[in-house]
């Protein structure tokens, strides 16, 4: 069998078409040197670029050239089609047998490391994302926590290609929160086409026969972090090149069942993502960098004191916030909307005011709540001036033909603008990402919004779009109410103003005047969150000012 370091194959005009070039040392060791790299060989390239092993040598056609031709290894390939496996699959309980099936006819994958570029034609890395790219690749245990939005999903799946391409690794497993799985294979599928990649989520009681069948089946496994709270028996038996944990702050925890599941592990390489700041805990800072580096000896990192487990952490850690890569993202506008309450929900917020119930101190969180609501949506009228707000600002980014994501921290007032969106530019033109889909669902409704051009507003809850999304196909988002903590909206911002953003981004926030809602955001403007001090305070300032 002929050794592939000696052969690298370029691409041509066409993914059918493809040249050998083989070096001296392989030429001088095989006169006939296609012959050779055909000869018991059982692999092929499908028409998407996608390299698999199958005994196929039959159906390759090789079309006969000159003498000079055949020592550069000039051929067509043809009827090059891939009978079994899509690019990207998500396996559960229900298509696991199916897609087992085909273990005999796929056998393995072939590692793309005699691949010249291993990117997508229209893949440009920013500087900053190169320099991270080498970082990561040069050192096993890595914290990347770049700011949200600079890429750092791109500059691991980037790092992991290469190593692959290389034969430093040949499987890279990722763990991430059940909603940004499809993501990850989304951005697998869009810029490294000659890589696979399958996804395991809810196994269910199969989950060890799933694993055992499909471990070492693509170039990059996906899974969640509740899959591994009990752990496939084959992960714990077998070493795994690369993990990558995105969101890694859900296992700083020492105490929590998947960090001591995750520490179970056999692994060369462990990266960990996560763009909220981990240096504040020293006890959780000391956890994640023993799972990263399992060779560091837990005890003494408890026991440093904070600026010499700064300076250890210092050796792991890599973060460039936005202010230091500003030349190289779009250019943002961020516009408060100030909005009276329309005349029906003047009366309900006065109405609540003047019960009984507004003189129990502890009802202040309650009140709050209550008030904070009809700020948005009145339930008992249906009346709301802020979603009359939006139907106009969605006519204009309609009218622009860009999209839009609309934030809401609570669901009634998304379903309402989904009844009244339906209605307004009909029911393709808007979809709702909430917590109540499953994942199968999420994806498709994510599917949705990025690829098709009547769907324009994605109604998104605030809780999961503060979490890793890529919804770079916006360009406007409108908060229709913010969170108490501000580092909650700053990352649901983030969705759309990221690297890979190409236009100009929009944020507005609907602020209703004279009232509890307006007080909050000015008091948000200046601290961290909203403590349940403030919320009482709050709610006082509004009984006087009946």
């Amino acid at each position: 069998m002929f050794n592939l370091q000696f052969v690298v194959i370029e691409f041509t005009n066409s993914t059918n078409e493809i040249i050998f070039n083989f070096n001296d040392d392989f030429l001088n060791q095989n006169p006939n040197p296609t012959e050779t790299l055909y000869e018991d060989s059982i692999y092929h390239f499908d028409t998407k670029g996608l390299i698999n092993f199958f005994y196929l040598l039959d159906k390759i056609k090789i079309k006969e050239l000159t003498r000079d031709q055949k020592r550069k290894g000039f051929y067509e390939l043809k009827v090059l089609k891939n009978p079994s496996l899509k690019k990207a699959t998500k396996v559960n309980q229900n298509n696991a047998k199916d897609l087992i099936s085909h273990r005999n006819s796929i056998s393995d994958l072939a590692l793309p490391f005699f691949i010249k570029n291993i990117y997508h034609p229209k893949l440009s890395h920013k500087d900053f994302q190169t320099k991270g790219i080498s970082w990561l690749k040069h050192g096993k245990s890595k914290i990347l926590a770049d700011d949200m939005g600079l890429g750092k999903t791109l500059q691991a799946i980037s790092a992991s290609a290469e190593l692959i391409r290389e034969k430093k690794i040949t499987n890279v497993l990722i763990i991430c929160p059940t909603a940004l799985c499809s993501n990850w294979a989304f951005e697998i599928n869009k810029w490294l086409p000659n890589f696979s990649v399958i996804q395991i989520n809810n196994a269910g009681k199969a989950k060890n026969d799933i694993w055992n069948k499909l471990y070492n089946f693509s170039h990059f496994m996906i899974t969640n972090y509740e899959q591994l709270r009990k752990m496939p028996e084959i992960l714990e038996k077998n070493s795994i090149d690369l993990i990558i944990a995105d969101e890694a702050h859900k296992i700083r925890k020492g105490s929590s069942e998947i960090y001591n599941s995750i520490s179970k592990l056999t692994y060369s390489r462990f990266w960990a993502l996560s763009g909220t700041p981990i240096e504040k805990d020293e006890d959780d800072v000391a956890h994640l960098l023993k799972i990263i580096d399992p060779e560091l000896n837990l005890p003494v990192l408890k026991k440093l004191d904070t600026f010499s487990l700064k300076v250890t952490l210092k050796d792991y850690l890599l973060r460039r916030m936005k202010a230091d890569v500003l030349d190289e993202l779009v250019e943002i506008e961020e516009i408060r909307h100030e909005i009276d309450l329309s005349d029906n929900q003047k009366k309900s917020y006065e109405r609540i005011l003047q019960s009984e119930e507004i003189k129990n101190r502890k009802q202040s969180l309650k009140i709050f709540s209550s008030l904070k609501a009809i700020c948005d949506l009145d339930s008992s009228s249906n009346s709301s001036s802020k979603i009359e707000y939006v139907e106009e600002l969605s006519e204009k980014i309609f009218e622009r033909g860009e999209k839009c994501v609309i934030f809401s921290f609570w669901l009634d007032p998304l379903y309402r603008l989904n009844e009244i969106l339906d209605k307004k530019f009909g029911r393709n033109s808007n979809r709702l990402f909430i917590g109540s889909l499953d994942s199968k669902e999420r994806e498709n409704v994510l599917s949705d919004f990025k690829n098709s051009k009547d769907c324009f507003i994605l109604l998104c809850s605030g809780k999961l779009g503060s979490e890793g999304l890529n919804l770079t196909e916006a360009n406007h988002v409108i908060f229709f109410n913010k969170w108490w903590n501000p580092s909650n909206n700053d990352q649901a911002r983030d969705r759309i103003y990221r690297i890979g953003q190409e236009k100009k981004c929009f944020i507005h926030s609907l602020i209703t005047l004279n009232t509890i809602e307006g007080r909050v955001n000015e008091i948000l403007s200046e601290k961290d969150k909203i403590s349940d001090e403030i919320i009482e305070s709050l709610v006082k300032n509004e009984i006087k000012e009946i």
